[in-house]
């Protein structure tokens, strides 16, 4: 499957070469993982402390017919526009959106704090002229 991210464009150059230069150790995918986790040297010091955050919410649709999973015939579907991120079967834990820690953010990892929060990115109020 395809990984369906956005991602900065000042980073984009980064994780381009980074899949360049170790395809021929991983699949695509797994690097992405490795590469966002900043599990190698190398992606820690790109990615420094920075955390992957999954938004509640898929945004982008599968459109694709050829699967690299097709060995497995009876796979589940993968999700629709706007359906859950929460439980996406072929997902890693950390590209899913945890219902759990997050009951009132639409983002995930989020404070551990219950309370409802308003991110920093949100604005505390919206002017219009």
């Amino acid at each position: 499957q395809a990984k369906k991210i956005i991602t900065p464009v000042k980073d984009l150059k980064n994780l381009s070469d980074y899949l360049r230069e170790h395809t021929s150790r991983l699949p695509p995918d797994l690097l992405w993982q490795e590469y966002v986790a900043g599990s190698t040297a190398q992606a820690k010091k790109i990615i420094g402390d920075r955390k992957l955050l999954v938004y509640k919410w898929n945004l982008l649709d599968h459109i694709g017919t050829v699967s690299s999973f097709a060995v497995r015939p009876n796979r589940p579907k993968w999700p629709g526009c706007y359906e859950s991120m929460a439980s996406v079967w072929s997902l890693q834990r950390m590209e899913q959106f945890n219902p759990h820690q997050c009951p009132h953010t639409d983002l995930s990892p989020c404070p551990a704090s219950t309370a409802p929060h308003t991110p920093d990115w949100v604005p505390k109020e919206i002017k219009f002229n």
